[in-house]
């Protein structure tokens, strides 16, 4: 949160950052895609919700894409912080599913079916 506090000066290579980024951009829908697909074939669910973490991942990457681009290009030096709170509701929501179905999941019945 101290973004929020006024502009700072960036002592990492943005030009650096930003091309990891890209490439993440372009591999983690496909890597979703596998991870889902696979689960869905294995009837694996940690795999299922190892898609949905790649795809959080892939809208953190645009949100903090849209931020940098605003701090660089217009000057707003709060675009950033801001831009990363927008990822807040959308994790939290996953969260909340993802905890709901881990509470119906019942351990005995699982255990007897894997062993």
């Amino acid at each position: 949160m101290s973004g929020l506090g006024g502009p700072s000066k960036t002592t990492s290579s943005i030009l650096a950052q930003l091309w990891s980024m890209l490439i993440s951009m372009v591999v983690n829908p496909f890597l979703a895609w596998g991870k889902y697909r696979y689960g869905k074939r294995l009837d694996a669910p940690a795999l299922k919700y190892g898609a949905k973490d790649t795809m959080i991942c892939e809208y953190q990457t645009v949100v903090v894409l849209l931020g940098i681009g605003l701090t660089q290009w217009m000057g707003w030096w709060w675009a950033d912080p801001v831009a990363a709170l927008l990822i807040v509701p959308y994790v939290a929501w996953e969260a909340f599913e993802a905890t709901k179905d881990a509470f119906s999941v019942d351990p005995e019945e699982d255990a007897k079916a894997t062993g």
